[in-house]
Formats: structure tokens, C-alpha cells, sequence
């Protein structure tokens, strides 16, 4: 009924509707205030989710911008973190290197002592009874047989050397004076031998205990240079491992702004519509009909003037 007698009504100037019409206008205006009010309503509505979107924007800009310098910084200490540890794996490389050359040189001490001991030991044994005790009984001369496997060791005269067996084979009657002579080289090279035997003993034994405290010393530093390399390791992978996560953080941040923009220009679209369709709807039907509202009509002067006055 609004639409239909409105035309009657609007189209009366102002000074000369009828009660009935006014009231027409007036729930005509009330309604396209309505209209208007709900147009800027939509647009303050949209503006305000605009401005709490870009505040959201700048937010989440400022995680990436975080997130992105907490990666940084996490990858700076990765790389400290891995060079720590490639210094200690190869300081526990090394000493693992010295350990290794200490032993051999315990090893090989050892043995040289070992085998001066046994060789003193066999000789002894052997002087005392192949040499010494046959001298001693008279009846017979020193065992060659069973002294000839120390004699390569032990230095004799060339010519003494080989009158040797004949000179062990006949017992003390039977002896000339070379034959003594023989037989008191051989003693005098026996027992410098044994002497030589004393003198190394003497020497590695002392020698043999400083190795066995270097090897020592050089196991103990490796097992703390392998607790630190182990440590390191542990740091390594802490270090990796918070890495892994700042990236993470960094991607989700990324993603959550990616994710925003969409909503903002899809946003930013309704509010420029919203804008259009209020600005068009005041400069076309409301602004229209508000001019018609308050059209009053001509005085008796307007009416009468001449065209151009």
C-alpha cells in the first residue's frame, strides 16, 4: 500500500500535502532509513573486521618476522654445535691414535724385558749346568751340544770359536793350555753376556713401569676426550633437534599469513562493494527521495518570473 499511494504523496509538494500524505512520506523515510542505516551498519560492521583482520595481519607478520630470527639464531648455534663436535671427534681420534702407540710401545718394552729375563734365566741355567758344574766334577769337559744354541749370541774369537768343540770334548787332564784359554773366553763372553742381560733388565724395568703409566695416562685422557665427543653429540643433536622446531614455528607462521591474505581481499572486496552500494543508494533512490521530502511549492513571484531574471 506504501508503494502504491507514495507516488500521490511525494509528488505533493511539502507546504501542501494532506495529514494522510505527509504520514506517507514520513513511513516512506522511515523505511529508507532503515534501508540506510542497515547499509551502514554492513560497511562499519565490515570496516571493523577489516581493521581486526589487518591487526591480525600485523600480528602474525611479526611471528614470521620472530620466528624467522629464532631460526636464524638456532641455525648459528647448530653450526657452532657441529664444529664443537667434529673438534672433539677428532681430539678423541687422536688420543685414541696415542693410546694405540703407547700400548705397541708397552707392548714391544715389555716383550724386550720378557725376553731378557728368559734369555738371563736359560742362560744361567744352562752355564750352571752344562758349563760350570762339568768344570767343577773335572771328568768331563763343558756340553757343547747343549750350550751351542746360546753361543750365537755371545762373542768369541773367531779361532776360539772354532776350537770350541774339540776343546769342551776332552776333560781337564786331557786339556792343553789353548784349550783353558777356549774355555776361559767362553766363561768371561758367558757371563758378559749375563751382565748385559742384568744391565737391560736393570734399565727396562723402570722403563717398563713409566710405559705402563703413559698407557694409562693415555687411556684416561681418550676416555675424556670420548665423554666430551659423546657430549658434544648430545648437544649436536639438541641443538638439530630445536632447529627442527623453529623451522617448524617459522613454516607454520609462513602458512597462517598465506592462509590470512585470501580472507583480507576477499574482505576488503564485500567492503568496497558495501561502500559502493551505500554510496550509490544515497546519491540514487534515498538522496532522490529526500529531495522530493522537503520540495515545497512555487510563490506567486517564482511562478511569474520571466525566464533568465
Amino acid at each position: 500500500m506504501l508503494i502504491e499511494t507514495l507516488p500521490f504523496s511525494l509528488g505533493v509538494p511539502a507546504d501542501e500535502r494532506l495529514t494522510i500524505q505527509t504520514a506517507m512520506v514520513g513511513m516512506a523515510e522511515e523505511v529508507l532509513n532503515i534501508r540506510k542505516s542497515a547499509l551502514e551498519a554492513a560497511v562499519a560492521a565490515e570496516d571493523a573486521l577489516l581493521t581486526s583482520l589487518q591487526d591480525s595481519e600485523a600480528g602474525l607478520a611479526k611471528a614470521v618476522s620472530e620466528a624467522q630470527a629464532a631460526f636464524d639464531v638456532q641455525i648459528e648455534k647448530v653450526q657452532l654445535a657441529k664444529s664443537i663436535l667434529a673438534d672433539a671427534t677428532s681430539a678423541a681420534d687422536a688420543s685414541l691414535q696415542v693410546v694405540n702407540d703407547r700400548q705397541e710401545d708397552r707392548t714391544k718394552g715389555d716383550a724386550k724385558m720378557k725376553s731378557a729375563m728368559d734369555g738371563k734365566l736359560a742362560l744361567e741355567s744352562a752355564f750352571q749346568t752344562h758349563f760350570r758344574q762339568p768344570m767343577d766334577e773335572g771328568v768331563r769337559g763343558p756340553s757343547f751340544k747343549e750350550l751351542e744354541p746360546f753361543l750365537h749370541d755371545i762373542e768369541l774369537e773367531p779361532s776360539l770359536a772354532t776350537a770350541l768343540p774339540s776343546s769342551c770334548a776332552k776333560a781337564k787332564s786331557e786339556r792343553g793350555n789353548f784349550d783353558d784359554l777356549v774355555l776361559q773366553e767362553l766363561e768371561k763372553s758367558i757371563a758378559a753376556r749375563l751382565a748385559a742381560f742384568g744391565d737391560l733388565i736393570m734399565t727396562e724395568t723402570p722403563a717398563s713401569v713409566e710405559r705402563a703409566v703413559a698407557a694409562q695416562v693415555a687411556k684416561q685422557s681418550h676416555e675424556e676426550k670420548v665423554a666430551t665427543q659423546k657430549a658434544a653429540s648430545v648437544e649436536f643433536e639438541a641443538m638439530q633437534k630445536k632447529g627442527d622446531d623453529c623451522k617448524a614455528e617459522l613454516m607454520k607462521a609462513k602458512e597462517a599469513c598465506e592462509n590470512l591474505k585470501p580472507q583480507l581481499d576477499a574482505l576488503k572486496g564485500k567492503l568496497d562493494s558495501s561502500k559502493t552500494a551505500l554510496s550509490d543508494y544515497e546519491a540514487g533512490t534515498y538522496g532522490s527521495f529526500m529531495a522530493y521530502t522537503t520540495k515545497v511549492s512555487l510563490s506567486v513571484e517564482e511562478q511569474v518570473a520571466p525566464a533568465g531574471a
